[in-house]
């Protein structure tokens, strides 16, 4: 019993919780090399907390820096989910994602 438990946990993946911190005012390359980073991620199987940093007077905007976070979801929508809801709190805003877990279907 002890050996089968050791093997299972040896097949076991960690799931693990990175963080990527954006901006509101991103230029769109930045913006495309961290979202690469987090596809990344989603696809080793880990989950991606992805946070929206404010600063002065970003803090009277806050729709911006939703907006970012709901254009990541939309692009990244065909491999994760948003667990839980869009949150803030203080100077950030927060979404974790989560990966979509994949169809073991056997094609006949």
């Amino acid at each position: 019993m002890a050996k089968k438990e050791k093997e299972s946990k040896k097949k076991q993946k960690n799931m693990q919780l990175k963080e990527v911190r954006l901006r509101t005012r991103i230029a769109e390359n930045d913006f495309n090399v961290k979202l690469k980073k987090i596809r990344d991620f989603l696809e080793d199987g880990d989950k991606v907390q992805i946070t929206v940093m404010f600063s002065g007077r970003e803090m009277q905007h806050k729709d911006l820096g939703l907006a970012v976070l709901e254009k990541v979801q939309t692009a990244v929508e065909d491999i994760a989910v948003v667990e839980g809801k869009l949150s803030s709190m203080g100077t950030r805003s927060f979404a974790t994602l989560t990966p979509k877990k994949k169809d073991s279907k056997i094609k006949k």
